[in-house]
């Protein structure tokens, strides 16, 4: 985390604009605001945070989830609501490789021609409606090229039209994460996410340690590292459009976002309470949902410039 000091740049150089306004970004999505705003300053502000999302070149849709899980988008730089966006319900999404996204718990297939998902212990594999295949297991995760994988009693497999493969055993990753700094006696997979054909990012569990969980990254069946210590209960691995960065929430209900690069570094977020996180197409910018904002910044830039959305989003995707 960032020092105090650097706190108060930051948030001298962002455009902070009052939770008042959200609903004129929004039209109809309004929150009960805790003073009454002018319109004439309503409209002002949101005309700052439009400039200021056009000089820096912000561009695309967010899609995202609001307070009350309905599926809602904005176009920028304008904030206006984006014609032709999906609508409807859903709490949450799902990435896939290439940048693509779901609604609720099913993944699309890279070329989104198959939609997986765990359904009663088993993976469903479906197109356009119609059931083709089922194989027990959880978790199903698509690779960039195509193969589906799952978890199945802490491994992960990649499932096939006739059986099964184990790409990442019980034993490969014990062999990993038995050593110190994280020391877990028995650890199991619980959830995956490809970065490319190979290198894939786990959480990985200990029913020993409780809520202790790490996220770790794999090439092959070789650790290519993890952050030193666990965190409690992770969960919702996302992984950036280019495969550069895999981010997972913390906690439940999620009240932080622990980021890896491909390299299995920490990228710092300068954020302590944070429910999700998107990155443009080309990845060049970052957004993240705090409990009353969405803010947005360039990726990897060091003095961080903020371009703050009063938005409540429970989940975001950057189109």
């Amino acid at each position: 985390m960032r020092r105090s000091g650097t706190w108060l740049l930051a948030v001298a150089v962002a455009v902070l604009v009052a939770a008042a306004t959200v609903d004129a970004v929004l039209g109809d999505e309004a929150a009960a605001p805790a003073r009454k705003v002018p319109e004439r300053q309503r409209v002002d502000e949101r005309a700052e945070l439009v400039r200021a999302a056009r000089a820096r070149g912000i561009s695309g849709t967010l899609l995202y989830a609001d307070e009350g899980c309905a599926i809602r988008s904005i176009r920028l730089p304008g904030l206006n609501p984006a014609e032709g966006a999906p609508s409807g319900t859903s709490c949450a999404f799902t990435t896939s490789p290439g940048g693509l996204y779901a609604p609720g718990t099913a993944v699309a297939s890279p070329r989104a021609q198959l939609i997986a998902e765990c359904i009663a212990g088993g993976v469903e594999v479906r197109q356009e409606g119609e059931l083709l295949g089922r194989a027990p297991g959880c978790a199903p995760a698509w690779t960039p090229d195509g193969r589906l994988t799952a978890v199945r009693d802490g491994e992960l497999v990649e499932l096939r039209r006739r059986g099964s493969r184990v790409l990442l055993s019980r034993r490969d990753v014990a062999r990993a994460l038995a050593r110190d700094p994280w020391a877990f006696a028995d650890p199991r997979v619980r959830e995956a996410a490809w970065l490319d054909h190979d290198l894939v990012a786990v959480v990985v569990s200990d029913p020993g340690r409780e809520k202790d969980d790490v996220i770790a990254l794999f090439r092959g069946r070789r650790l290519v590292g993890a952050p030193p210590f666990p965190y409690e209960r992770l969960s919702g691995l996302r992984v950036s459009p280019r495969g550069s960065f895999v981010a997972a929430r913390v906690g439940l209900p999620a009240v932080g976002l622990v980021v890896l690069d491909r390299r299995a570094e920490l990228v710092a977020i300068p954020f302590r309470i944070a429910r999700a996180i998107a990155w443009s197409y080309d990845e060049t910018w970052t957004a993240v949902a705090s409990p009353d904002s969405i803010y947005v910044w360039e990726t990897g830039e060091r003095a961080l410039r903020f371009i703050r959305l009063p938005i409540r989003a429970r989940d975001l995707i950057w189109r």
